[in-house]
Order: structure tokens, then C-alpha cells, then sequence
């Protein structure tokens, strides 16, 4: 899956713009998979919206499981402190009028 560079404040508003786009069109809201907060599921590397945030320069796992084809990448790419930032800019932006929210996640 390809990623969108989100510190790219152009992309935000090109994600923004299509949502308000989405929204003129008579769309009354978005699913947002999966918003996962980080202490329900703290080791997994599921496909989230926690992963619109990645460590700078885009670094290597550490090698942990010799012989692994995959290392595990943790806060490298998820549950970083951005996805907060990201997600409060969108709030403001787009979702603070009246829009309805699906949000999967995660319950112990």
C-alpha cells in the first residue's frame, strides 16, 4: 500500500479539499478505518489511520527477529504524536460542521 506524506501540507489540503468535495455531493459524513488507540493494541501493525505519521527520514526497523523476513517497526510508523496534529487539522478543516463519523476501533 502506498503511503501519502501527510507532513506535506499541500496533500492535507488536497485530502481536505476532496472531503469538502465529497460533502457538496450530499455525502453527510466518513468512515475512518481504523483509529486505533494505542493502548488497545500497542504491538500490532494493523492497517490504521495511525500510520499517517512516520518517524523523520523514514528509518529501518532495528533488526529484533533474526532470520525474519519483516521486523516489527512499532513507533516508527504508528501511534506517533503527528496522527494527533493530522487528525485535529482535519477536525478543524473539514469535520467541525455538521459531518457524521463511523470510527472503527478497538475495545478490550
Amino acid at each position: 500500500m502506498s503511503d501519502l506524506n501527510w507532513k506535506n501540507p499541500e496533500l492535507r489540503k488536497a485530502v481536505f479539499d476532496m472531503m469538502h468535495w465529497w460533502l457538496n455531493k450530499g455525502a453527510d459524513g466518513f468512515r475512518m478505518d481504523v483509529v486505533s488507540p494505542k493502548k488497545h493494541r500497542p504491538n500490532k501493525a494493523d492497517s490504521q489511520i495511525n500510520f499517517i505519521a512516520k518517524a523523520e527520514g523514514f528509518p529501518d526497523a532495528p533488526i529484533v527477529l533474526p532470520g525474519h523476513e519483516t521486523q516489527p517497526f512499532g513507533g516508527l510508523s504508528i501511534n506517533r504524536p503527528e496522527v494527533h496534529d493530522h487528525l485535529k487539522e482535519m477536525y478543524q478543516e473539514v469535520i467541525s460542521v455538521s459531518v457524521a463519523l463511523v470510527i472503527e476501533t478497538f475495545a478490550d
